[in-house]
């Protein structure tokens, strides 16, 4: 028999790491269903991986004055909607962000609901409010995990003192697109800068980088939260500028670059744990990833040998990119690639992680008897010992 997961996110329905768990689900027996918040009113959603799609609120975009005002208002309406829906204990909920939890754990104060819940960036630490607004928040949060069937971590890094033990890790990698295609050992002069294009991603120090090199190609994939950095960036001739695109066309446009960008501000407290999709986009692409100092994914880099380290403000660190060594990409693309299939493809984490836990929803008792397959990260460790593993 299907079982229903109801996704809740204060977001659209387009979003990649929701679009991956929905391909995935949708081909294992699971109807899926969707409740969010259409940011951009003149996108027409026609994803026939959802039996329904229903838009609370309309409009904000990203980067607006009255996002807190909207926020709320989401908060409010999506309250309002479900505490008298019936048939919710006959799906599985899965709330997508702090937003979305908060509001079914303030429902299950008056009806018996279960919850699952995905925490894709921690609320108290991803924006700077002051230190009593993050300390309520953090309250709030540690007890929404802990009344949670489970909830989802996207890295080790993002365990804290507020976690209990009923969470499992799902990394933001990518299906594998090249399976087993010929080893890669040759790439083109170019780079590429993807995502949500914000300000605060290295966006002035990569421009200042394509202004230095015009003979190096950048494309750039993605949307602009200022307009006035796309105007800059349109007014470089080396750059080539796509908007959103699957990723399946992602990759075949960016397959053959020498490195991918994935920088973010150290001085904001969410970023040094930033769990980027763009690092294990270039693992599975064999594509050399490029991170700045100041955030754990530098470790990771430096450690493993996957890519390059520079400072996150443009200074001659950068200088290494610009000398293309092919024997060096390459030889950093493949070891990405085995680091990927040995730990980060995602079909292999959602078979053998999160699908087991589904399965059982919502008889949390059974989770210690569950294997993570491969995964190091049992279910029945405390925290203590899930930092050792």
């Amino acid at each position: 028999m299907k079982r229903t997961i109801l996704f809740i996110f204060p977001s659209s329905v387009d979003v990649v790491r929701l679009q991956k768990f929905a391909q995935f689900l949708c081909q294992h027996n699971y109807t899926l269903e969707f409740i969010g918040w259409n940011r951009y009113p003149n996108k027409i959603y026609t994803d026939n991986k959802f039996s329904s799609i229903k838009f609370l609120i309309t409009g904000g975009g990203e980067g607006t004055r009255v996002l807190p005002l909207l926020y709320i208002w989401f908060i409010t309406k999506l309250f309002f909607v479900l505490i008298f829906k019936k048939g919710l204990n006959n799906k599985i909920l899965f709330a997508i962000n702090f937003e979305s939890a908060f509001v079914l754990w303030c429902i299950s104060k008056f009806r018996p609901i279960h919850y699952v819940y995905d925490i894709w960036d921690e609320l108290a630490i991803s924006h700077k409010f002051p230190s009593w607004v993050k300390t309520c928040i953090r309250f709030f949060d540690k007890k929404i995990r802990k009344a949670s069937c489970f909830y989802i971590h996207v890295d080790e890094n993002r365990v804290s003192d507020i976690d209990s033990n009923n969470y499992i890790i799902i990394y933001n990698s990518p299906f594998d697109y090249i399976k087993n295609k010929q080893e890669k050992d040759s790439y083109n002069n170019c780079f590429a800068v993807t995502g949500w294009l914000n300000d605060t991603r290295g966006l002035k120090s990569i421009l200042h980088f394509a202004e230095k090199n015009p003979l190096i190609k950048f494309i750039v994939v993605g949307e602009f939260i200022n307009k006035e950095t796309e105007k800059k960036y349109m007014g470089i001739p080396n750059i080539e500028y796509h908007h959103f695109m699957p990723q399946p066309d992602l990759f075949k446009i960016i397959g053959s670059c020498r490195g991918i960008f994935s920088l973010y501000d150290p001085s904001i407290e969410i970023n040094k744990l930033a769990a980027s999709n763009k690092l294990y986009d270039a693992m599975m692409l064999s594509i050399p990833v490029i991170v700045n100092k100041g955030i754990l994914a530098a470790d990771l880099v430096r450690n493993a040998g996957i890519g390059f380290v520079v400072n996150y403000d443009y200074d001659a660190t950068w200088q290494v990119l610009e000398k293309y060594d092919n024997v060096l990409v390459a030889s950093m693309g493949k070891k990405g690639r085995n680091l990927y299939l040995q730990k980060y493809e995602f079909s292999k984490m959602l078979e053998t992680v999160l699908l087991p836990v589904l399965n059982n929803y919502p008889f949390v008792d059974k989770l210690n008897n569950i294997k993570q397959g491969g995964v190091n990260l049992p279910f029945n460790l405390g925290i203590e010992e899930r930092r050792a593993a």
